[in-house]
């Protein structure tokens, strides 16, 4: 699966993001890491979810979130380049 230019950079943002608020190094995280397994509670998807919102303008809850988009940083970041599309 190949990523637009945006989606790799909105990918980049999302690890370095989830890096800070985890305490971990963003090399210790891929694009196709999934989000669970990095053990994210509700309310640390939910601090990701208002990055987005602050940092794009999307109102990602509104949006329609499903499974597969919150499997991995690439899928969530394909998601918001979508919408970021429309």
């Amino acid at each position: 699966m190949s990523t637009s230019p945006d989606s790799q950079r909105i990918e980049n943002e999302l690890i370095s993001q989830a890096a800070s608020m985890l305490g971990m190094k963003e090399e210790d995280i891929t694009p196709n890491t999934e989000l669970s397994s990095l053990g994210l509670d509700s309310i640390r998807l939910m601090e990701i979810l208002i990055f987005i919102e602050q940092q794009y303008g999307i109102r990602m809850m509104e949006a329609g979130l499903d499974a597969e988009s919150l499997k991995t940083f690439r899928s969530l970041a394909a998601r918001v380049a979508e919408l970021l599309t429309r």
